[in-house]
């Protein structure tokens, strides 16, 4: 008898950490805000799900409220009972204003840790989210070459200044009408509660290949930065019909 198998490659990695937080607890709070990028979106690839991943060391039963917009959500926790909280999202019938990302808050009476995991058909997934308490002023982005992506995050209203650094010198990144080169600054101000996207993402079948490793985002109010990439699939078939000799991921998506 012959099996097949797929691998996802699945990378975890931290949202960026300002340099003055150190110790493992810095990933503990009662109070979090993310966004998540929508990696697999269009007719063919129809769904998208969205793991949090909640836990704590508080050892009494308490309450995490996951709030998306004007809707909220309920999970239940406690020290040596993590919960996996599942959100299944219809990519294909998303409004243009959320085609690209999707903003969440969670928050708690008690401390508990976060990690969310993204799951596609083609592609997955994972980050730690550092809580709201955790956030600096001053970010190196780290993103991969394809469809790299760097999002801000807001919990109060912050002017950014984002000084670009491309792998590809010779590059351009078009934003707002403007053709953006190494070494070139944005700078916006971003009201609270917000999400500002530095991405191209809107068209899978014309990937854009150019890191933005290195790109400095410096605030005047803390805020929070997601970085990695926005769109990414493994080219390979469904896992029950992989061949053989197949069974590697040869594109990872990543945030964080």
């Amino acid at each position: 008898m012959t099996y097949s198998f797929k691998v996802y490659t699945l990378l975890t990695v931290a949202l960026l950490r300002p340099e003055q937080i150190t110790g493992a607890t810095t990933t503990f709070g009662k109070y979090f805000m993310t966004t998540v990028p929508i990696l697999d979106h269009g007719p063919h690839f129809p769904t998208h799900e969205i793991v949090f991943e909640l836990c704590t060391h508080y050892k009494s039963f308490f309450t995490v409220y996951i709030d998306e917009n004007k809707t909220r959500e309920e999970a239940e926790i406690a020290r040596d009972n993590p919960v996996s909280h599942r959100k299944i999202l219809r990519t294909n019938s998303l409004t243009p204003k959320e085609a690209n990302t999707k903003h969440f808050r969670l928050h708690a009476e008690h401390n508990f840790g976060l990690t969310v995991f993204l799951i596609s058909r083609n592609s997955s997934a994972s980050f730690v989210v550092m809580p709201v308490d955790g956030w600096g002023k001053r970010y190196h982005a780290f993103t991969l070459r394809q469809n790299p992506s760097i999002q801000i995050v807001t919990d109060e209203a912050v002017k950014v200044v984002i000084s670009f650094v491309f792998v590809d010198k010779s590059a351009k990144f078009f934003m707002q009408g403007v053709a953006y080169s190494n070494g070139m600054s944005l700078e916006v101000n971003l009201e609270k509660l917000t999400v500002f996207s530095i991405q191209n993402c809107t068209h899978r079948e014309i990937p854009y290949y150019n890191s933005f490793s290195g790109t400095l985002v410096v605030g005047d109010n803390k805020f929070g930065v997601v970085s990695g990439s926005c769109d990414s699939d493994t080219e390979d078939l469904q896992c029950k019909d992989a061949p053989t000799n197949q069974s590697v991921a040869t594109k990872d998506a990543a945030v964080g």
